[in-house]
């Protein structure tokens, strides 16, 4: 009885907040680039390019405390937001489950997708709520868990450029508040309904590769952003990532680039 006793916010979290929030993001194209670009022209593409994720991550954790505070309008501890870019694939991961973390996770999410699809390298991804564990060891890093393959699978249905939160993120925090009496919601879950949308979210028909919609929740990554339409479509091809595109794909890029289209339409004019 005595280890389930709470004394400290260390044990809170072990014992309520205990799974991390997960995304995996991907980049879309990322076959295109290294089949029609040589390996040099490749290598510096991913210098100047794909690592602007690491970049963008170093400057944001460094950012003060207090502006965190600011900008996220929630006092909390820090989260220890972690991030790790592999070849097409950027994984994202929190220490704990509080409505604090997942902010965090989100805003920085929004933020890589905002730029990624900026500077031509659209992203697609999931963020989800369940086990991972992170082994280190003499400089090898492994990833393992049912968040990771939970998130891989469901960013490999989407047929857009855009990033999903697993519902039952939202019904768990809204489980908890509700079970400890909390008939207002935290500032912390208001400031995370200003950074997501829920709408139709696209998916493909495994054996038509059509739309299929299914609702849910996604990063608002369209919210005050500022691009055109002939951006997005660039976005898709840049860096000649069609270029000598397989007639069977083709279809599938366009459903992803008119989807994408739709979504910003529908939300990145700020009203």
């Amino acid at each position: 009885m005595a280890d389930n006793i709470i004394r400290t916010r260390e044990d809170e979290d072990k014992f309520f907040w205990n799974q991390p929030y997960f995304a995996f993001l991907d980049i879309l194209g990322f076959r295109g680039l290294v089949r029609n670009n040589s390996h040099a022209e490749l290598v510096d593409l991913y210098k100047r390019l794909v690592n602007f994720p690491v970049e963008f991550y170093t400057k944001y954790h460094k950012e003060s405390q207090d502006a965190k505070k600011e900008r996220l309008k929630e006092y909390f501890n820090p989260t220890d937001l972690k991030l790790v870019n592999i070849s097409d694939s950027i994984m994202l991961w929190t220490k704990n489950s509080r409505e604090s973390s997942l902010i965090e996770l989100v805003s920085a999410v929004k933020m890589l997708m905002q730029i990624s699809i900026s500077v031509g390298i659209p992203l697609r991804g999931a963020i989800v709520r369940g086990d991972i564990e992170v082994l280190e060891n003499n400089g090898s890093l492994s990833i393992i868990g049912r968040g990771l393959v939970h998130a891989y699978e469901s960013e490999g249905r989407q047929n857009w450029s855009g990033c999903t939160i697993d519902n039952r993120i939202i019904t768990f925090l809204q489980s908890f508040y509700k079970v400890v009496g909390q008939k207002d919601p935290p500032i912390a879950i208001e400031r995370l309904t200003s950074l997501m949308v829920e709408t139709e979210i696209p998916v493909k028909n495994p054996i038509t590769m059509e739309n299929e919609l299914k609702a849910g929740f996604v990063v608002n990554w369209a919210d005050n952003s500022e691009l055109s339409d002939e951006q997005i479509r660039k976005a898709f091809a840049k860096y000649n990532k069609r270029k000598n595109e397989p007639e069977s794909i083709t279809k599938s890029i366009e459903f992803k680039i008119e989807n994408t289209i739709a979504f910003y339409k529908k939300f990145g004019i700020k009203k």
